[in-house]
């Protein structure tokens, strides 16, 4: 049962991020301007794969909010899922910063 759900949300996320790349190269393609201010078509590719990946994995977060808040309301664990997605990477680039 574990593994089943486990190769649910790995199809998912991989789901997500061949469709990210796909989007991100068609967007990148169609304005240079954003390519450019993105950083080229390497930056590219990682941020389309990395937003992909979370796009496939959305319907997840809930319950990391969940854990936390105790509750079954989707929409507020949603919230809190993701914003701790938020404050982990904030956290990781303070520390990327300060070194």
């Amino acid at each position: 049962m574990q593994d089943k759900r486990r190769n649910e949300i790995r199809a998912r996320q991989i789901s997500g991020m061949i469709l990210g790349v796909i989007i991100g190269l068609m967007t990148a393609n169609f304005f240079p301007a954003l390519r450019s201010a993105i950083g080229g078509w390497a930056m590219v590719l990682l941020w389309s794969v990395a937003l992909g990946g979370l796009v496939g994995s959305l319907t997840d977060f809930y319950l990391i909010g969940q854990r936390i808040t105790k509750r079954e309301n989707r929409t507020l664990n949603n919230i809190v899922g993701l914003g701790l997605l938020v404050v982990v990477i904030g956290i990781v680039l303070l520390i990327a910063n300060l070194l």
